[in-house]
């Protein structure tokens, strides 16, 4: 690969060093070049660089161009280390949180169970938010916290929080750290918190800092970043500052970023251009998904003629309830037009609380106490179903479970039961069924069994949790959940583990940094496409609601909210700007004649 003059300074720099650059502008790929080298050059044998990123997505990609494209012997790019922030920091509370006065033995509360602990104070406030993302209050934060000192269990976002006290308390850990990491590359340096911007100070006081940012990929205004932290990196550290500009070398042949550029600014500078295609589509429902359809398909055939049998199509919509509602109308089809085969990134925690429950059915525990415990696991179930955003209905459903619970209780000391029409009496009926079945020793059968029960069933609370893990097919879990399940079987009845080993096998993907990359066509929100790459997008959005003799209603499945300019506006542009520079070979914008997108609308 032949260098620019900017990226030789990158390798040069022998201090901490910010590298800015727009999507496919080579961030990525001169740090893994400047990691080389620093490993060739200075590295003591038990020494390693790490290289930090937020997404998944990013680590799998970095790991894989690490394999891939460096030109290093294995000896070097083994002590390379890849992983997620979250993951980085949980490595270390671990290790030293008792010095918090923290249990020593520490648990992943995951974003389900931290949406059913703050289920009640939730219904209190507006979470309102299309994206999903949500930043902790201040109450919040100390409901977790007083979880986190007294069972151990800690959700991710009190991992910055923790990690910057520790090792403002404890200096020596970061002498820890440094020993084994003298240089450490920071992914996607413009989204850091403040929290985790005085972990980065404390870190790179003794270890050496890369800071690759994007400064216009800022897309979580919201949680607490600063528009200013590239700049306080270089103040701070007095790190040298190289700036690779906006050329990309993921759609070089196109004028993809070109146009996301213009996005951002609200100027364009040509009436076409290549590799971007927008499409207004009919305000008749069925005719706009029909639209769709055909764009999918048509990409599709593209991408493999492109790609072969690593293609990739991404369909990008600005929020999570139609991210589902695309994903059931491509499994349905549509009139004569087939189902189109696809993956979707949906909500996880409803399908994961749900797996909770049938971990626990597997075990086939008939003791009153498991069955009690069942009833709980299934109020979490209701508390956290619906994530940042608790419905008030699921919530008063949750804590019925645990008043009729206590009520069983109470009567049965009495030698009475629950009415028939008790809603945990029927509960206990299903159960009792599950009990009865015979297990096969297949895990996926015997899932499928109890999940069957719970469908036909007589207590309408445990259909729904049987409909939610359908969507269980979605979070790729599967082959590692049969195989913990196969070895848990017990030989002759149960899986006598199953639902410790269920949570876990969640609790393992969280901090997973070896997944496959997307491929094939895969619905997903806007936000879930950051760091990742595909080789056609196409982005559509809801239409407006066209009522009779009121003109548009505008809802809020737009990528502007409501399709209306506000104070905001700037933030769609970086959303809108990040989603469409996803591709690799062209960019599709879907948008309603009547009502186009206000961010593309002087190019239609």
């Amino acid at each position: 690969m032949k260098l620019t003059d900017k990226q030789q300074r990158v390798l040069d720099a022998e201090g901490n060093c910010l590298v800015l650059g727009g999507p496919g502008a080579g961030k990525t790929t001169i740090s893994i070049m400047k990691a080389a080298a620093f490993v060739a050059a200075e590295l003591k044998p038990e020494q390693h660089v790490l290289f930090l990123s937020f997404a998944r997505a990013t680590v799998s990609r970095v790991s894989e161009g690490i394999a891939r494209d460096l030109k290093a012997s294995k000896a070097v790019s083994s002590r390379i280390e890849v992983d997620t922030y979250h993951s980085f920091f949980w490595r270390i509370l671990k290790g030293h949180g008792y010095l918090l006065n923290l249990p020593h033995s520490l648990e992943l509360l995951l974003p389900a169970d931290v949406a059913g602990v703050l289920s009640e104070l939730r219904t209190t406030t507006d979470q309102s938010r299309d994206d999903g993302l949500l930043e902790l209050t201040d109450e919040e934060k100390s409901v977790l916290e007083a979880v986190a000192f007294e069972s151990g269990k800690i959700g991710f976002d009190l991992f910055a929080p923790l990690l910057a006290d520790l090792l403002s308390k404890f200096p020596t850990i970061g002498d820890l750290v440094a020993n084994r990491y003298p240089l450490i590359i920071l992914d996607e340096f413009q989204d850091t918190s403040e929290e985790q911007w005085k972990i980065v100070k404390q870190l790179g006081s003794k270890s050496r800092c890369l800071a690759l940012a994007d400064p216009d990929q800022r897309i979580f205004d919201f949680i607490a970043t600063n528009p200013e932290r590239p700049n306080q990196f270089v103040e701070h550290f007095e790190a040298e500052e190289v700036d690779l500009g906006g050329y990309s070398h993921r759609n070089l042949h196109t004028d993809i970023t070109l146009f996301g550029d213009d996005v951002l600014r609200g100027e364009f500078s040509q009436i076409a251009y290549e590799g971007v295609r927008l499409v207004g589509y009919h305000r008749i429902e069925a005719r706009a998904h029909a639209t769709l359809f055909s764009e999918v398909m048509q990409a599709r055939k593209r991408a493999i003629v492109a790609s072969g049998e690593a293609w990739s199509v991404a369909v990008l919509v600005p929020t999570k309830p139609l991210t589902k509602k695309m994903s059931d109308l491509f499994t349905q089809g549509l009139g004569k037009l087939p189902a189109i085969p696809h993956t979707a990134v949906i909500e996880r925690d409803a399908a994961i609380l749900s797996a909770h429950c049938i971990g626990n059915l597997l075990e086939k525990q008939s003791a009153t106490e498991n069955f009690e415990r069942f009833v709980l696991q299934v109020a979490s179930f209701y508390r956290g179903r619906s994530g940042s955003s608790p419905a008030k209905g699921h919530l008063k459903t949750a804590n019925s479970f645990v008043a009729d619970l206590q009520k069983r209780h109470n009567l049965r000391a009495e030698g009475k039961d629950l009415p028939a029409n008790s809603k945990v009496k029927k509960m206990e009926q299903v159960y009792d069924e599950v009990l009865a079945l015979t297990f096969t020793g297949d895990p996926l059968h015997d899932w499928v069994m109890v999940r069957s029960v719970l469908e036909k069933g007589c207590c309408v609370q445990l259909r729904d949790i049987a409909e939610e893990a359908r969507n269980l097919r979605f979070l790729d879990r599967g082959k590692q959940l049969r195989f913990v399940l196969s070895e848990d079987w017990d030989g002759t009845a149960a899986y006598p583990s199953a639902s410790d080993l269920t949570k876990e096998a969640f609790v393992q993907e969280h901090f997973a940094t070896a997944g496959k990359p997307e491929s094939g066509v895969v619905i997903m929100n806007l936000h879930k496409a950051k760091g990742k790459q595909f080789d056609e997008t196409i982005l559509f959005e809801d239409m407006p609601i066209i009522a009779r003799g009121k003109g548009i209603v505008r809802n809020s499945g737009r990528f502007v909210r409501a399709n209306e300019a506000d104070d905001k506006l700037a933030q769609y542009r970086k959303n809108f700007r990040m989603a469409v520079t996803r591709s690799k070979y062209r960019t599709t914008v879907l948008t309603p004649n009547q009502d186009k997108c206000i961010l593309i609308n002087d190019l239609m």
